[in-house]
């Protein structure tokens, strides 16, 4: 079954956060794995909004469990444009 936009960044959230969020300034450490502000990770971390496509792969790169997510996504085929 397709998964909408708010459906994914709960998704990518999740993954996120089980990553990040045992560590002290989570934010700061997802930020640097995926280049981008501290703002912008908080936001990933709280599921305001999903990384861009620059930022995504350069998370995947450091981040074996996202990668793994969106495969299986992909796999799926659960992915659909909008919510």
């Amino acid at each position: 079954m397709p998964i909408g936009a708010q459906t994914l960044g709960a998704v990518f959230s999740m993954v996120l956060r089980e990553q990040y969020a045992g560590r002290r300034h989570a934010a700061e450490y997802l930020a640097r794995d995926a280049n981008v502000t501290p703002r912008t990770a908080r936001a990933w971390l709280d599921g305001v909004c999903t990384p861009q496509a620059h930022s995504l792969i350069n998370l995947m790169r450091r981040c074996e469990a996202l990668r793994q997510e969106v495969d299986r996504l992909v796999q799926e085929g659960s992915c659909r444009d909008g919510s």
